[in-house]
């Protein structure tokens, strides 16, 4: 069960203050909710992933109000601290953070 604070550091000097839960919606469907505290650790974008989902770098981009930088370092915090599937394309590495060409 995920309940917990991260400060995700993708390794490109950006940091991410997250709360990360493991959570039931009004119909008992698991879920992990993910909130980036971007307002001064005090609040910001939240979403639910379903465990079973794999989420794309477009899905969290929309749900999450967030560029495509921000997205590719949230979905690898979701990979790697989650244990969530996720599609990160080929022009991130796994800490979400621009590949090198």
């Amino acid at each position: 069960m995920l309940n917990r604070a991260i400060n995700w550091e993708p390794g490109n000097g950006t940091r991410y203050e997250c709360l990360v839960s493991t959570v039931d919606d009004t119909e008992g469907e698991p879920g992990v909710l993910l909130v980036w505290l971007k307002r001064g650790g005090s609040g910001g974008p939240a979403m639910v992933v379903r465990p079973w989902s794999t989420v794309s770098l477009g899905y969290i981009m929309e749900k999450m109000l967030v560029n495509e930088a921000d997205g590719a370092a949230l979905l690898a915090l979701l990979k790697q601290e989650c244990g969530i599937p996720v599609y990160m394309p080929e022009r991130y590495d796994d800490n979400g953070c621009r590949a090198k060409l």
